[in-house]
């Protein structure tokens, strides 16, 4: 992601906000798709190309 973006990996501290000024703000988001496994649910998407492929649709349609 960072590379589609141009982002150099040594200095990403500069792109991020590390600010924590929402009371109650998550630390972590993860998800457990076991129960949805066990239903027989899989998933028809690989979250690593679809992640750049949203970021190459933001890059493009977005206006900055």
């Amino acid at each position: 992601m960072l590379q589609s973006f141009g982002i150099d990996e040594k200095n990403i501290e500069k792109h991020i906000d590390f600010s924590y000024n929402r009371p109650g703000q998550d630390v972590r988001y993860a998800l457990n798709d076991d129960k949805l496994r066990s239903l027989g649910w899989t998933p028809t998407k690989q979250f690593d190309v679809e992640i750049l492929k949203i970021a190459d649709y933001y890059k493009e349609k977005f206006i900055w």
